[in-house]
């Protein structure tokens, strides 16, 4: 089976994928019409089995033969990034069949789209954006828990139209889509009741079980100390992940492919006295590039074991600074800064 994902600027080419992995992105992602050409294809092809032989590396999760730079998820099945093939506009991967996919998209797949996105002067924004009643889109900017989600889930009801959560992509002085379902976990349902009605009465029940399980295991790490308690915290950690449930923006109100900027915020936790409530669009830069390296991570963290093992350099990885940045020099010359409440920062 063969499917096209399409999003902005780039279509991710699905090859020989099965139904259960092909669920597994269109949980992840909601239809959007892009009238665009595309300047990047990502091509995944899955396989049954990925040829190997005996000089074989292995450093951690990183891995390195042939031309290609080899990852292996917790089970030992390997994804492979063609390093001969990848440049600003294509990239190859082959999956083993059984790959954890979560790991694959969260850690290679959408990594490298953002990488190769910035070769193309287009930034990834990690915020959430929404288009107000003149059609110009108002962008908060954010660390992870820092009040992205309830800003944008606040504006929707007030009749917003949805442009993007977790990412938003900039370029020439314009916010689009980027086409991902919105990620809602318990807290979500306790700021904005009525998001419960848009899911099933089985989904339903289900987050009010958890919730109440991660009430209680939250009250016992209160009441007990020591390491009972960090046990009992864990637990209820756990039980707010399974809260967890993805969200059409269809489901709750219009939705736009593309706006013109109007206003970028960063969200910071914090106060007005101890931060500028305006910064350049040099620091702003900085500050987008910060939280943009801060999601990608896990993917450099992969990329400098394969680094030590065999002293080698991607080009189009090691510009990703430089090319993200660039990507920025159109940005407004001021970007407001603006500090959360505690009841936000989720």
């Amino acid at each position: 089976m063969k499917h096209v994902l399409v999003v902005p600027f780039a279509k991710i080419i699905l090859v020989d994928i099965s139904k259960k992995q092909l669920d597994f992105f269109k949980n992840i992602y909601f239809e959007q019409d892009f009238d665009m050409s595309e300047k990047i294809v990502i091509t995944i092809s899955f396989r049954d089995h990925l040829a190997t032989h005996s000089s074989i590396l292995i450093a951690g999760k990183s891995a390195r033969f042939d031309s290609d730079f080899v990852i292996s998820d917790s089970r030992n099945k390997l994804c492979s990034i063609s390093i001969s093939s990848m440049n600003a506009s294509c990239c190859q991967l082959y999956i083993e069949h059984g790959f954890d996919l979560y790991f694959a998209f969260t850690f290679i797949i959408e990594p490298l789209l953002i990488i190769l996105s910035a070769a193309n002067n287009i930034a990834y924004l990690h915020a959430s954006a929404v288009a107000d009643f003149d059609g110009k889109a108002l962008v908060f900017s954010a660390w992870r828990h820092t009040g992205k989600t309830h800003r944008l889930l606040r504006l929707l009801s007030k009749g917003y139209s949805f442009i993007g959560d977790d990412y938003t992509v900039f370029f020439d002085g314009k916010i689009y889509s980027y086409p991902k379902q919105i990620n809602l976990f318990s807290y979500n349902f306790s700021q904005f009741p009525s998001l419960a009605t848009t899911f099933s009465f089985a989904t339903r029940i289900r987050l009010i079980m958890f919730l109440q399980i991660q009430k209680l295991l939250l009250s016992m790490s209160k009441i007990l100390s020591g390491s009972l308690s960090k046990t009992f915290l864990r637990l209820s950690e756990l039980a707010e992940v399974a809260t967890n449930v993805t969200l059409s923006p269809k489901n709750i109100g219009a939705t736009v492919v593309s706006a013109k900027l109007k206003k970028l915020s960063i969200l910071i936790t914090g106060s007005l006295e101890q931060i500028s409530d305006e910064v350049s669009s040099t620091t702003a830069s900085n500050k987008l590039f910060s939280i943009i390296s801060y999601e990608l991570q896990d993917f450099f963290s992969l990329y400098l074991g394969f680094q030590y093992l065999f002293d080698e350099k991607i080009p189009i990885i090691e510009s990703f600074e430089k090319n993200y940045k660039n990507a920025l020099l159109t940005l407004p010359s001021k970007v407001i800064i603006v500090p959360t409440k505690t009841q936000e920062k989720k």
